[in-house]
């Protein structure tokens, strides 16, 4: 006669007194003894939480005690509950679940998919080497067993990371590589298509190359105005604006911004509603609507202040002294540029724009040396955040200044330094242009 499997309560019990040990004993301090009694009689079905705490205290295998049906979902809800976590930027709480995957005897859970969700544990709790080196063991592996969509996904992780530390180069390539991944997989998420193809358009646009960046733009608007949530429509608009106005497309970009600032309106995502305005400042500035930038502007400090996001709102005191600057209001621009001054870190982009401002400030009231030395000192930082653009475009300011003998100074230095900042981006802007993949390639 076939004898019955033990239920897992019966397991626990079993165990529990092989081990020599009373109900008290094994509840511990975290678990109640009655709570024991129930799950060894079987009314009551112990949670994961519970069912570790027990491994732990009987100095078994999780295997042990569950059957394969109970262990695979176990770990498949594991996984996804961490997963939850670090979506919500949790890795502290992430962690003790991910190392019961990691120290599991028995796994039903893939590898690749594993480690990705390590690797982002890694990402943020700053250990960034880790997580660089686990994204690319993903990536390998899931190109050996086609997992292409945990490859795609890896790749972008990877190239966030390149692109959050200035390593723009490594950024795109990492992107062009996810590219490929999803047209490899049969059914592409959407989602994923979208996400690659903003990544590439970011990143395009800090390597120089405009154009190609506004085609990744547009064609993954072009997707999500359809297919996509509304979420992404805005932030597309976002971008399609910033880049329009790149382009000196002016009416367009207060298009595309107004449309983003509709969306984010309509949905209540105010922290991301205040960015979209933000832009819509800068752009009417940039176009020539001074007056209607500066109106703009007193609000958007409010609610930066509010939300607490210095950096951005030390942006918002900077592009109000511009305001300031171009309406002859030099008083005002310099409170403005003080306070975005003192809202920023020393080696940050926010710190350059303010010292930019401050030069533009210093040169319209006609104080020509501290104005060269303000840029100088802009062009400094942004040459050590690689934001090679700014630093050019600041040089040329510095040049028309020794150009119009506001300022007596070494125009080949200054020429030399144009030269190399420019080469730089040239090389950069081939490296996209070698690298494009066809933007109407399969799915992608």
């Amino acid at each position: 006669m076939t004898k019955e499997p033990m239920t897992l309560g019966e397991k626990i019990r079993a165990l529990r007194i092989a081990k020599g040990l009373t109900q008290g004993e094994l509840a511990g301090r975290e678990i109640t003894p009655g709570l024991i009694s129930q799950i060894e009689s079987d009314r009551v079905a112990p949670s994961d939480r519970v069912v570790n705490l027990l491994t732990k205290a009987l100095d078994v295998d999780p295997s042990e005690l569950l059957s394969e049906i109970e262990l695979r979902h176990r770990q498949t809800q594991l996984l996804r509950d961490a997963r939850d976590l670090l979506d919500r930027s949790a890795p502290h709480a992430a962690k003790p679940l991910l190392d019961i995957l990691t120290a599991a005897r028995i796994s039903y859970v893939a590898k690749t998919e594993l480690d990705l969700e390590m690797a982002r544990l890694h990402e943020q709790m700053g250990m960034f080497k880790d997580a660089e080196m686990l994204y690319e063991r993903v990536s390998a592996r899931a190109l050996v067993h086609h997992e292409w969509l945990v490859g795609a996904s890896s790749l972008n992780r990877q190239g966030e990371l390149h692109l959050a530390n200035n390593r723009y180069i490594l950024a795109y390539h990492c992107f062009l590589q996810a590219l490929w991944y999803l047209d490899q997989s049969a059914q592409p998420l959407p989602q994923a298509v979208f996400t690659t193809r903003k990544n590439l358009s970011i990143t395009a646009y800090r390597l120089g190359n405009t154009e190609q960046s506004f085609d990744y733009a547009f064609s993954a608007f072009s997707d999500v105005k359809s297919s996509g949530s509304r979420v992404d429509c805005a932030e597309l608009c976002h971008l399609l604006s910033v880049l329009s106005m790149e382009k000196k497309e002016g009416e367009q970009a207060f298009n595309y911004a107004k449309k983003a600032i509709d969306i984010y309106s309509s949905l209540g995502q105010t922290y991301a509603l205040t960015d979209a305005c933000m832009n819509l400042a800068i752009i009417q500035r940039e176009r020539g609507f001074s007056q209607e930038a500066v109106s703009l502007l007193p609000q958007l400090i409010t609610d930066y202040h509010k939300q607490g996001r210095m950096d951005a709102l030390s942006n918002a005191w900077s592009e109000r002294a511009q305001c300031e600057i171009s309406l002859a209001q030099y008083d005002d621009a310099t409170r403005s540029i003080e306070r975005a001054y003192t809202l920023s870190r020393e080696e940050s982009p926010e710190r350059a724009e303010a010292l930019r401002v401050q030069g533009l400030l210093f040169r319209a009231t006609g104080q020509y040396d501290a104005a060269f030395q303000a840029l100088q000192n802009a062009t400094t930082r942004y040459e050590s955040l690689q934001l090679l653009n700014s630093a050019v475009a600041t040089l040329e300011t510095m040049k028309d200044m020794i150009l119009r003998r506001e300022k007596e100074d070494d125009l080949l230095v200054v020429d030399e330094l144009i030269a190399r900042f420019s080469l730089t981006l040239k090389q950069r802007l081939r490296i996209t242009e070698m690298s494009a993949l066809p933007p109407a390639k399969r799915h992608v």
